[in-house]
């Protein structure tokens, strides 16, 4: 399911940069948000691969919002 938001992210990007790029960081906040209630509503633990895919995202939205200029051409 996430790699399907993933691709849906890249779709949205190549079709109208900007929506993709807000998008982008909406799964973000949704992947973080998840990860928050379920480690302290659920007691559940993320795994290593959850944290890297989190972080990478992190990353990945805030070098898209420092590019903002190009993304909105």
């Amino acid at each position: 399911m996430i790699l399907g938001v993933l691709v849906a992210c890249l779709i949205f990007t190549v079709w109208v940069r900007q929506t993709g790029v807000y998008f982008f960081i909406m799964v973000t906040v949704g992947i973080l948000l998840g990860t928050v209630v379920g480690h302290f509503v659920f007691s559940w633990t993320p795994s290593w691969s959850q944290h890297l895919l989190a972080a990478a995202m992190i990353v990945t939205s805030v070098y898209a919002w420092n590019q903002k200029a190009y993304f909105e051409e």
